[in-house]
């Protein structure tokens, strides 16, 4: 799923408004506007408005060093001489700092972001009342059904003959076998079995034998035009030479960004065919046709449970989308479809075409676009909701974990990978990924005590 950049904007009360202080509370209120849009009509008492101002002149000057005072006691008005002209303007944000967080805990809404609130516009005058209004965008109001309310029927998960052979000939594929084509020269449909060399300025580099060399895969650092022109029709015997760019990442790091050449001496022409199942066998090192494919079974088998779970969570995602609809807001569907715009216009370019042609493909594809924004923000906030109601959350343990596992995949430790998510914001993406699968997992998990068969009742204890 797309990634939303929508923020929570977790609100929290700001400890001047805990229980154990004599903060004058506010009084907040809202009205909904528009699809998850909400007008929050705040009523602030002269009392805080006071203490708010005595926050803001003593935030303002608490490292003045005055004579005669430790720091912190000194009079109110002689510091409220200190700060000036631009008393009103420290006051007035200050107490929107910490009464707009203040009015969102109160009305209990799942606020994603304030909309256009500019508090710059607010000039709040001491001594008075203070009144005003802000609106939010929140997350939408989802109710969940019952799970007996779902109703996903199980398919079967057993191999089928035709998975078991679709998968032998893949194992095949990846134990190939090549057999030499007496009297041939390389083509599209075979292969040169060679021996290579690099060199630079006559000095002797890295070798490698037995490659199998093929048209349209240019050797390291070469030119792709002159490597298929040189090697189409070579025969065993032949000995190329082509001109080789050392780049970033060769064997000989002294040699990166220098020119040389690499030496080609071609032994045989080849053709690849797949293993079949008695070389598989050998290859594999099993004892049996019948414990080849019973290992093969096994593994299709966990496989189609697998697939079969995930469309079970869909199809039950779907099911709760169909039977208690939400909305939401237009403004957020449509930042979301620009920016998945945006990034069809890069894949278009990335295929070739220019930027013009990307965006004119793009602007066709918008309604579709459009409407797979709206399914992914649905889907989004549902697994969400999905997870508040399982009470889920992603812990220290949860990360550290996904850590382990994403270093496993590329190499990295645990620290690396932690700094590289750090370094880049990534951690709140991360976390949402494991609560989304969590979420999903949750979801899987009722399915399967709805599906599971119910117990045996022994015929006696069904008499008694």
């Amino acid at each position: 799923m797309i990634p939303l950049r929508v923020k929570y904007l977790a609100p929290t009360i700001p400890e001047t408004v805990s229980k154990k202080s004599k903060t004058v509370p506010i009084a907040a209120s809202f009205d909904s506007i528009g699809t998850c849009h909400y007008k929050i009509s705040v009523k602030v008492p002269a009392e805080r408005v006071a203490q708010e101002y005595e926050h803001a002149i003593r935030a303002a000057t608490r490292n003045v060093k005055i004579p005669g005072f430790r720091p912190g006691k000194a009079p109110m008005e002689m510091l409220r001489g200190m700060v000036g002209d631009g008393l009103q303007a420290e006051a007035s944000e200050h107490l929107l700092e910490h009464v707009v967080p203040e009015a969102l805990v109160e009305t209990k809404l799942e606020v994603l972001r304030l909309m256009d609130f500019d508090a710059t516009k607010h000039d709040i005058p001491e001594g008075q009342d203070y009144s005003f209004d802000f609106e939010v965008e929140t997350a939408p109001d989802i109710e969940l059904p019952e799970w007996s309310e779902i109703n996903i029927e199980a398919m079967p998960t057993d191999p089928s003959d035709e998975q078991i052979e679709e998968t032998l000939k893949a194992i095949g594929r990846d134990h190939p076998r090549f057999e030499e084509k007496e009297g041939a020269s390389l083509d599209s449909d075979t292969l040169a079995d060679s021996d290579i060399q690099f060199f630079m300025n006559g000095d002797e580099g890295p070798e490698a034998k037995d490659l199998k060399l093929a048209l349209g895969s240019p050797l390291y650092g070469s030119n792709p035009e002159t490597y298929d022109e040189k090697m189409t029709g070579a025969k065993p015997g032949d000995k190329l030479e082509l001109d080789v760019e050392f780049n970033e990442g060769f064997e000989k790091s002294e040699w990166v960004g220098e020119k040389g050449t690499v030496k080609v001496t071609v032994k045989r022409i080849v053709t690849p065919r797949h293993a079949n199942v008695e070389e598989l066998i050998q290859d594999l090192q099993i004892e049996s046709e019948e414990k080849l494919r019973e290992m093969v079974s096994g593994r299709i088998g966990m496989e189609n449970e697998a697939n079969e779970r995930r469309r079970q969570v869909e199809e039950a995602l779907a099911s709760i989308l169909s039977l208690k609809p939400f909305d939401l807001p237009n403004r957020l569907i449509d930042e979301e479809a620009e920016h998945a715009e945006k990034g069809a216009v890069e894949r278009i370019q990335k295929g070739g075409k220019s930027e013009e042609e990307a965006k004119k493909e793009a602007e066709g594809q918008r309604p579709a676009i459009r409407e797979n924004s709206k399914k992914n923000l649905q889907m989004y906030f549902l697994l969400r909701r999905i997870a508040a109601s399982a009470q889920l959350s992603v812990n220290k343990k949860d990360m550290d974990q996904a850590y382990r596992e994403i270093g496993m995949q590329n190499g990295t430790d645990v620290k690396t990978t932690k700094a590289f998510y750090q370094e880049r914001g990534l951690e709140s993406q991360l976390k949402g990924d494991i609560l989304e699968g969590k979420a999903r997992n949750f979801v899987a998990i009722q399915l399967a005590a709805q599906n599971a068969p119910a117990p045996e009742v022994e015929a006696s204890s069904a008499a008694e």
